[in-house]
């Protein structure tokens, strides 16, 4: 029909094809939104490293830290504290108080195309200090929540298997490892913009810290083939041509009801007319 015609027109539709990618060196961007239900603000730590070697301690620059209490998320944002040892000779309350707190990071950092790994981690402190701010294991939990991360610019249809993704920590402290092949992605928009960006697949892994502190990796490698998703509608000229064979249809239907109508209104006024005439014979008029 018409409106389905004009539907599909008007419809964005879109394939996807899978090539080499040819592209060499520069940097995509790592987006994400974490947060710690039971870790401080104070004493986590973003760090990320590389294949080449290039190694980013404590990165504060693209990473903003915000309280979490009682499951919210505060809008202040807090600073690492510079003097671990004054922190670890805090009186046990404020200690208590401190892991009372969770701790929300957000932020975007630049990394290389090559294998790396983004990881959050407790500071590098000296295991005396640590162990004064956790005399327990109970305290050392790296329950969280990821709500977004991806790689690359956000484009329509963008898969992000770990958007939403809770994990509870019900056992003794460990690393949690989330294992991303990232496969670049060229989006071609119907309005013509080329968005180059990327999208990966997962899978997770955890094994108990013999350390006793808890760590979330993120570890990425990216595959050497590529995603080509382009949007499209159909042509003009293909909808036009749809339009004039409905049309056409549609006069072809209503000329042929038209004349079986009138055929048989015809031969039906004939036999009529002949029955009359019959008729008034037999009448002898």
């Amino acid at each position: 029909s018409i409106y389905l015609s004009a539907r599909l027109y008007l419809r964005v539709q879109s394939d996807q094809t899978l090539e080499v990618d040819t592209d060499r060196g520069g940097r995509v961007n790592l987006n994400f939104n974490i947060t710690f239900h039971n870790l401080p603000c104070g004493v986590m730590s973003t760090d990320a490293i590389d294949v080449s070697g290039e190694h980013r301690m404590a990165i504060g620059k693209d990473v903003r830290k915000r309280l979490v209490k009682d499951g919210i998320i505060s809008n202040t944002v807090q600073a690492s504290v510079d003097n671990y040892q004054a922190l670890a000779d805090m009186a046990r309350p404020a200690a208590l108080l401190l892991h009372n707190t969770g701790c929300n990071l957000e932020g975007s950092i630049g990394v290389q195309r090559v294998a790396g790994n983004v990881h959050f981690a407790l500071h590098s402190l000296d295991f005396f200090t640590l162990s004064r701010l956790f005399p327990s294991k109970d305290a050392l939990n790296a329950s969280h929540t990821i709500h977004h991360l991806s790689f690359g610019t956000e484009f329509p249809g963008q898969i992000n298997p770990l958007d939403g993704v809770s994990y509870s920590q019900d056992h003794d402290p460990g690393t949690k490892e989330y294992y991303i092949k990232v496969v670049p992605t060229v989006f071609h928009s119907a309005r013509g913009k080329i968005t180059q960006s990327s999208q990966y697949s997962v899978t997770e892994h955890f094994k108990l810290s013999y350390d006793g502190f808890p760590a979330v990796y993120f570890l990425y490698d990216l595959s050497p083939l590529k995603i080509v998703k382009r949007e499209f509608r159909r042509p003009f000229l293909h909808f036009l041509t749809e339009l004039c064979a409905i049309v056409g249809g549609v006069f072809v239907v209503f000329g042929r009801i038209d004349a079986v109508v009138t055929g048989t209104a015809a031969r039906y006024t004939a036999a009529s007319k002949q029955m009359y005439t019959r008729t008034l014979e037999r009448l002898g008029f």
